[in-house]
């Protein structure tokens, strides 16, 4: 297009962007890589929105949102001072090929987890960034809670996705629906009380989608992890 048109001043931005891409490599797998060296979870569940965000941050208006799916499983790993990334780099420069960001032998769910991590800590820390440049945009990030029946499971077996189905949902009654799960990024987008604040973690208590559905109230903000909350490791990450 003219390139022209699009520095007017009164050209439109975006109001929202939404970061929500996320894989779960299958049980047992190994790490895998992509064409970057990257691996695969890393790479699709972190990188991917930090690229793009960083592609598009001049673009989102005044008033705008940044939101990030993130996961309550992020409270449980540590980034472990980064040691996977710099384990076999004399100098401690960061490398490309690692498996697990904390230097720990890969495993799937430790892999999805740590990603997640990055994912909160990274909605810290652009919020941060958003604030000491002067903009009026906010980043939050939410979990939908486990949700079995989206594309997220595609790699498991049929037998674990029936289980997992089983169990969170008839059984524990713990599981969301995709009903509750699109609720709350519509809420994260639109309702006035999720722009309050900035570098927020928003939360899906286990068994919410099965009530009628209070969106503020059991939706609603959680303390972020101490090691997303940590400034030394967002800049690190």
């Amino acid at each position: 297009g003219d390139s022209s048109s699009s520095s007017d001043e009164g050209s439109a931005g975006l109001d929202v962007v939404c970061l929500n891409a996320a894989v779960l490599m299958s049980e047992g797998s190994k790490a895998q890589y992509t064409e970057d060296d990257l691996e695969v979870t890393f790479q699709t569940n972190h990188l991917g929105a930090f690229l793009l965000m960083n592609l598009l941050h001049d673009l989102v208006s005044p008033g705008g949102r940044v939101v990030l799916t993130t996961s309550g499983l992020h409270e449980g790993p540590t980034f472990g001072d980064f040691r996977g990334i710099r384990a076999d780099d004399p100098s401690g420069e960061s490398l490309n090929e690692f498996d697990m960001i904390d230097g720990t032998e890969f495993d799937y769910k430790s892999s999805y987890s740590a990603s997640k991590l990055c994912v909160t800590t990274f909605c810290a820390a652009l919020n941060r960034k958003f604030q000491k440049l002067g903009k009026d945009v906010l980043a939050n990030c939410f979990s939908p809670g486990l949700i079995t029946s989206t594309g997220l499971f595609r790699h498991q077996s049929i037998v674990s996705r029936m289980i997992y189905s089983t169990m969170m949902n008839n059984l524990l009654g713990m599981g969301s629906t995709v009903q509750w799960g699109g609720g709350c990024l519509a809420w994260m987008v639109t309702a006035d009380e999720a722009r309050q604040r900035g570098g927020e973690f928003w939360r899906t208590p286990p068994g919410s989608s099965h009530h009628e559905p209070l969106y503020g109230t059991k939706f609603c903000v959680a303390p972020m992890p101490t090691e997303a909350a940590s400034e030394t490791n967002q800049e690190t990450l």
